[in-house]
């Protein structure tokens, strides 16, 4: 038997490749402009074992406060000592959420891992982004 669930498949990491202008700061993330989102809402923010960094769960408000997508992010950077409590409140689509974890977590290169769910669909983040 497997533990495989139904999502498995659904996430892709991205890895920072170089600024595209100089001077920019490629290990900041932020958050997509996504359909019909008019706000991304912190839901949730948590560590990720001892050292992968921080998970943030966002949720997708269109402009009449309905929600639409869900969004996941892993690794990003720690907001205090190994603390993720500093992810929290409400942000517009484009804006600056954080910074990768750097060096990535347990010798991997600093990436952002991304789930992503269209209402209650999985979507996988390579057809979108």
């Amino acid at each position: 038997s497997s533990n495989i669930g139904p999502d498995y498949g659904y996430a892709a990491d991205y890895i920072p490749k170089g600024a595209s202008c100089s001077g920019s700061d490629i290990t900041i993330v932020y958050l997509p402009s996504l359909g019909d989102v008019a706000k991304w809402r912190i839901m949730n923010a948590f560590t990720i074992f001892s050292d992968r960094g921080c998970g943030v769960l966002f949720r997708g408000y269109d402009a009449g406060g309905s929600p639409n997508y869900t969004l996941v992010l892993l690794h990003l950077a720690y907001t205090g000592s190994s603390s993720c409590s500093g992810y929290s409140g409400e942000r517009d689509p484009g804006a600056a959420i954080g910074r990768l974890l750097s060096p990535g977590p347990v010798g991997w290169g600093a990436h952002v891992h991304i789930e992503l769910k269209d209402g209650s669909t999985m979507v996988k983040p390579e057809v979108v982004f």
